[in-house]
């Protein structure tokens, strides 16, 4: 199947395009298809970087930093995808899902492309990351063979943990700051 028939597929029909994965037994596909919907989030994100540029001077700066944008940009999500992959796969296993590494890896990815196209488009890349979360159950509760509770369960309760852990970082950096500001 190519990229972008999966590409629409993941949007317009992802109960059956989920049932479809069961028969890719190889890392690879998924691989190829995440880094193709890496390079395209990229693109657009820079391009929305320029197009929400204020002055001529951002735009030429936005012109000679946008290959750095996009290596950093696939530099970071490769480094960050794989961390987020385990945890989840962790989640996966404490409710239940027993069919291994590969069809978490399939559910991530997957149910992860509205999030990693859009991301650089704002208000959208909020719409396209519930959506991700959405198809990610959907895709938890097919690949993985569980029920829908689980699968919920397996998303969202680690992304709360993410949420808490981000809220009590930024509490911490701010009360530095007001202790600074008080001195």
């Amino acid at each position: 199947m190519d990229y972008f028939r999966k590409l629409k597929d993941v949007f317009v029909n992802p109960n059956e395009f989920f049932d479809s994965t069961q028969n890719e037994t190889k890392y690879g596909p998924v691989f190829l298809y995440l880094f193709v919907t890496l390079v395209i989030g990229s693109v657009i994100v820079l391009i929305a970087g320029l197009l929400g540029a204020q002055s001529g001077l951002s735009l030429i700066m936005g012109a000679i930093f946008s290959p750095v944008i996009v290596v950093v940009n696939l530099v970071v999500s490769f480094i960050v995808i794989p961390l987020g992959l385990l945890v989840q796969h962790l989640f996966v296993l404490m409710f239940g899902g027993r069919q291994g590494l590969l069809r978490t890896y399939q559910s991530f990815i997957y149910g992860g492309t509205p999030g990693l196209i859009f991301q650089g488009i704002p208000f959208l890349n909020f719409v396209a990351w519930i959506y991700s979360l959405v198809l990610s159950v959907f895709a938890l509760t097919e690949l993985q063979k569980i029920s829908t509770l689980r699968a919920v369960l397996s998303v969202l309760v680690p992304f709360i943990i993410a949420a808490g852990i981000v809220a009590m970082a930024l509490y911490y950096i701010a009360s530095m700051f007001t202790s600074i500001s008080a001195i």
